[in-house]
């Protein structure tokens, strides 16, 4: 895939929207089925508004529209065309959402500017955020049985890749000195409680309440 690249602050950005115009395969929409789950029963339309930041294929802000929420979306990337666009690290929010979504982007930015947006999000977000990372890992084996009279078997062995292979990310999950305890520790440190867990295939997906300070 063909990735632009931008200079922020003297940070090199890349992404690229070529993919949001192609038909997607089962993993991802598994990953969206996972959006939505991830904020099943927590979030609702009557009173909140969604702040997205990475736009993607715009597939999940569009779904909640139809659902009856209001949805703003951030996006470096103006091909995507987002409401607004801009850096989510330097932008100015004039005033606080109810809700955060951001699915797969903040792989995207070095690990220190990850956390300066953390630590960022209860000064424009008033209730949860859902956000998704991924994890440095590759399936090693993978086994499925189906036997006659008894429940089909699944079998996965996975481990750690120990490099990047993905062009645009700049960290990952348990890549190198980046461990999911540490992240976690993060959200706990910014005043995110971490409410709710999922993981599909290699990304996992966190509810975050608002410490109301």
């Amino acid at each position: 895939m063909d990735l632009k690249s931008e200079c922020v602050n003297g940070i090199q950005y890349k992404y690229g929207s070529e993919w949001t115009r192609e038909l997607e395969s089962k993993q991802h929409w598994e990953f969206y089925w996972h959006q939505q789950k991830i904020m099943e029963g927590i979030i609702n339309a009557e009173h909140g508004e969604i702040l997205e930041i990475g736009v993607g294929s715009g597939f999940t802000a569009n779904y909640c529209r139809s659902k009856g929420f209001k949805v703003t979306t951030l996006d470096i990337d103006a091909d995507k065309h987002p409401d607004i666009i801009g850096n989510a690290v330097s932008y100015e929010f004039p005033y606080k959402y109810d809700y955060l979504m951001a699915f797969e982007v903040f792989e995207h930015m070095p690990y220190t500017e990850f956390e300066k947006i953390v630590f960022k999000i209860p000064k424009f977000v008033r209730r949860y955020a859902f956000i998704s990372l991924p994890r440095n890992e590759r399936v090693l084996l993978s086994v499925d049985l189906k036997l006659p009279k008894i429940p089909s078997i699944s079998f996965e062995w996975r481990i750690l890749k120990g490099r990047i292979s993905t062009e645009a990310h700049h960290w990952e999950i348990d890549y190198k000195e980046h461990s999911a305890e540490k992240v976690e520790s993060l959200f706990l440190n910014a005043g995110l409680k971490i409410i709710k867990k999922m993981k599909c295939n290699y990304i996992k997906f966190y509810a975050l309440e608002i410490n109301k300070r």
